[in-house]
């Protein structure tokens, strides 16, 4: 839908139709290999999601890499943010850290969405490496699953993106610790 609707508006923009072609399978792989592949003419065009990045970083690693496409503009920007329950004793970064420093090496749960090797997975290994710490990573399916955790008390910080979480910061029942960007750390 979203490539579809992208195009859309293109077409107007460059002066000609553009042609969507799906290539599923193989978590991205099919799609960056017919980009891959192609003439480096501007002709061709790929899509690429959070999803295919974290795949060159983890399953795909050394078949795909960033350097082998030329890109040309980023469509979305999804930071992640770290949070914990208002009613815990981890109020900032500085205060995490030092709990984590305080306790062991993979401790302090850090409950997120995915797997590891997801994107909130990634993000949090950079941030773990950037602080000196180890945190144990909780995977979950969805949003509220996190929150029902950190809520009751099962892990102790919690990743996630704004939407989802907003009405739970607008109730002063989460504190925000951090942005977590592609480029960032903000607290």
């Amino acid at each position: 839908i979203f490539i579809r609707t992208l195009a859309t508006t293109l077409e107007p923009a460059i002066g000609q139709p553009l042609i969507v072609e799906n290539f599923a399978g193989a978590g991205g792989a099919n799609q960056m290999n017919q980009i891959r592949r192609a003439d480096p003419d501007g002709l061709t065009l790929g899509i690429n999601t959070v999803s295919h990045f974290t795949g060159m970083l983890t399953n795909l690693k050394g078949v795909f890499g960033p350097d082998d496409f030329s890109w040309i503009a980023a469509a979305q920007i999804d930071p992640i943010l770290m949070f914990s329950a208002s009613d815990s004793d981890i109020k900032t970064v500085e205060d995490l850290v030092a709990l984590a420093k305080e306790r062991g090496d993979g401790v302090v749960n850090i409950g997120g969405f995915g797997p590891v090797g997801s994107m909130q997975n990634i993000g949090i290994s950079m941030f773990e490496k950037s602080a000196g710490i180890k945190l144990n990573w909780v995977a979950f399916e969805a949003t509220p699953d996190i929150l029902t955790a950190l809520l009751g008390g099962h892990v102790d910080v919690g990743v996630s993106n704004l939407g989802p979480t907003l009405p739970f910061f607008e109730s002063d029942r989460l504190e925000a610790l951090a942005i977590l960007g592609p480029d960032r750390l903000e607290s």
